[in-house]
């Protein structure tokens, strides 16, 4: 599973709050949401998320790996965007060709005057 989607989702859930206003966001089943938080957890080794049917909470540990991983993310999506924006500058040399018919017409009125 992408780590990425995993964290996102992480975070998505400690920002809202719950599941199902994660999935809802993210367009995805609940229960996916449960299995990737489900899956960080167990890759990370450490409950990120106190669980009831009531109230979702973030423990220690999750607060501050949210705190981590909004920053991660957010240095990310600014990497991204430099890297996109400079991909969109012109650069090098421009050459510009121009065929005979310019020098052509540029002597036939030389030639005329």
């Amino acid at each position: 599973m992408d780590r990425f989607k995993q964290i996102a989702t992480f975070i998505s859930v400690a920002q809202r709050g719950s599941l199902s206003a994660a999935a809802r966001h993210e367009g995805i089943a609940p229960a996916m949401v449960s299995r990737r938080l489900d899956a960080l957890e167990v890759r990370l080794g450490v409950k990120l998320l106190q669980r009831t049917t009531r109230r979702l909470s973030l423990t220690p540990e999750g607060a501050a790996f949210v705190e981590d991983c909004q920053r991660i993310l957010g240095d990310l999506e600014a990497a991204e965007t430099a890297v996109s924006a400079r991909g969109l500058e012109a650069t090098g040399q421009v050459h510009r060709a121009t065929g005979g018919g310019i020098r052509s017409r540029a002597s036939a009125a030389e030639r005329l005057a």
